[in-house]
């Protein structure tokens, strides 16, 4: 009977999920801000080839071009971003992670400042795949 028992609490056990969350983890927002920082490099240099590595395989990479296209137009060259705020989100579910990395930032064009929002997200296999990248109107 005993041993009926602990199989039986084992089994149950076993088909648990271990599910552990982290949000704002020094060392995801450092991550964050590197690859924003690099994501706004990419953008200034007009590399829209790296960038568009990035994308979701639903989104055309011809619609990214035609965005970085129509903001320079716009606003002009990039020359300076600041990141204003930083948000992540770590969920790892039985070994399996995934984190989620949101941020706001101000770009300083040619033509003036915008507020733009950014999220990424990146998974065990380091496959990184930008969700969203929202250019705001110009600000004073």
């Amino acid at each position: 009977m005993k041993k009926i028992l602990l199989v039986a609490v084992l089994a149950i056990l076993a088909s648990c999920d271990n599910i552990t969350t982290k949000n704002n983890a020094p060392e995801d927002i450092k991550f964050a801000e590197g690859l924003a920082t690099k994501f706004y490099e990419e953008l200034s240099n007009k590399d829209t080839i790296k960038i568009s590595s990035y994308l979701d395989k639903s989104i055309a990479k011809e619609e990214l071009g035609k965005l970085v296209k129509k903001n320079l137009q716009d606003y002009g060259e990039i020359i300076k971003v600041d990141i204003n705020k930083t948000q992540t989100s770590s969920v790892t579910k039985n070994d399996v992670n995934e984190t989620k990395y949101s941020m706001e930032i101000t770009t300083i064009y040619q033509k003036g400042k915008t507020i733009d929002e950014i999220s990424f997200t990146k998974d065990n296999n380091k496959e990184i795949t930008l969700n969203s990248y929202l250019v705001h109107d110009v600000i004073e």
